[in-house]
């Protein structure tokens, strides 16, 4: 492996509205550097180029979406990553580079966000404090960051081994949980904690219903989640405790 050239690049961290003083910063970080870093990779002769994209650049229904659902982004961050997957083919098909794409669903676990959902409620619970949110009916696909780290290494392993085409693959865990779940399931782990439901309203574009088909993930990458919901929201809920036991700031 060592001996390999590959990039792995990109990230979820979208936003579900931007301000103006956003677009700048997202675009040259969505479409312009890592333009120049494929630029660089093609002229210094590395094969294989692994992107990362988001469940957002899909039109989402209440359906499962699939690799083939048509593409309708939900904010500007998920329209930069749509827009450089399309100079990722480019590159593609000029320059011979092999690249996939994992499109990644809502992860979660230790290391997140403070203000995203799962670790904003964790948090809460763990300082004592109420946590305000909205209704809380989205139900969206979620997925722990270790399963995450795992489809990442097959997807390097196929880039390497199998890889024919140009591929995109869904990394979800194929089930939806509501935020109401997710809060019992925190409350389950803290029977202090408490949630003022409806406290905010929810966000200009919200997401209401995620969920990956994850058929193409487990057949041709052959990689499928190992943890379900609640216990990865332990782990992540232990961790986060942890590192309050041991002084550490978690948010």
């Amino acid at each position: 492996m060592d001996k390999i050239k590959l990039l792995i690049t990109g990230g979820n961290g979208f936003k579900n509205e931007h301000t103006y003083e956003d677009i700048e910063k997202m675009l040259h970080s969505n479409i312009i550097f890592p333009t120049k870093i494929l630029d660089s990779v093609v002229r210094n002769k590395v094969k294989y180029f692994l992107n990362t994209g988001t469940f957002t650049e899909y039109l989402l229904d209440e359906n499962q979406t699939n690799i083939s659902s048509n593409i309708f982004p939900k904010n500007l961050y998920s329209t930069s990553k749509v827009s450089f997957e399309q100079i990722l083919k480019f590159y593609i098909g000029n320059y011979h580079l092999n690249a996939i794409t994992l499109k990644l669903f809502a992860p979660y676990g230790y290391g997140d966000n403070p203000k995203k959902f799962i670790p904003y409620l964790i948090n809460s619970a763990i300082k004592g404090e109420e946590a305000e949110v909205s209704d809380g009916y989205q139900k969206w696909d979620y997925v722990y960051v270790k399963d995450i780290a795992k489809a990442y290494l097959k997807g390097v392993e196929y880039l390497i081994n199998d890889r024919k085409e140009y591929d995109v693959f869904n990394i979800g865990s194929g089930e939806t949980h509501g935020l109401r779940e997710i809060g019992e399931i925190i409350k389950s782990i803290n029977n202090n904690f408490q949630i003022k439901w409806g406290a905010k309203p929810y966000r200009k574009n919200e997401v209401f219903y995620a969920k990956a088909d994850i058929t193409h993930s487990i057949n041709t990458l052959g990689w499928q989640p190992e943890y379900n919901l609640k216990d990865g929201i332990y782990e992540t809920y232990e961790k986060y405790k942890e590192e309050l036991k041991n002084g550490r700031k978690i948010a």
